[in-house]
């Protein structure tokens, strides 16, 4: 693949070159030789049209149970994860409505009442007479301070409000504003 180059850049397809932008960078390559028509009749991409019929039987299954979720358990990794076990399970020959009931009573499982998450520090401090309160939350379960019975290092967090900045070590129970 080039980069195009120049004051003015072109998008579409001449003489068998394919121009086109990708992340606000413009490129040309030669046009592919492959056509929708010979994806849909040759026998070469038989599997590829087996398992594209899969994908779009896996995500329709997927959406169904997806919808039936709460709005606070809506993500998308979750649907992902649930429209990949479901093309697993039908590329094994499960039916459809088996599918369905696996997904279900794993999204069941996963419905709880949700835990309110707690800070890790709470700090305060004095910004031009008026109080401040910032909070530092532990990010993808980094940096406990303890693991098992020895005691690690605590990781150092760095907050800032308006002019001032903080490190505190999160994990120990004392800590010094500055």
């Amino acid at each position: 693949m080039s980069k195009q180059c120049g004051p003015v850049y072109i998008t579409g397809t001449v003489k068998g070159i394919c121009y086109y932008r990708m992340n606000g960078k413009y490129y040309a390559r030669r046009k592919s030789t492959l056509s929708r028509k010979r994806v849909k009749k040759d026998k070469a991409f038989a599997l590829t049209r087996k398992y594209a019929e899969l994908l779009g039987m896996a995500s329709s299954i997927a959406a169904r149970v997806y919808r039936l979720l709460p709005k606070a358990q809506k993500q998308l990794s979750l649907y992902r994860a649930m429209t990949g076990k479901a093309m697993g399970m039908l590329k094994q020959g499960v039916s459809e409505e088996e599918v369905k009931a696996c997904l279900e009573r794993e999204a069941r499982k996963g419905i709880r009442k949700s835990k309110a998450v707690q800070p890790v520090v709470r700090m305060r401090g004095e910004m031009g007479g008026m109080s401040v309160v910032r909070t530092v939350w532990r990010k993808g379960g980094k940096g406990l301070a303890y693991e098992g019975k020895r005691r690690k290092e605590a990781p150092v967090w760095r907050v800032m409000t308006g002019e001032r900045e903080y490190e505190v070590r999160v994990g120990e129970k004392r800590w010094v504003l500055p």
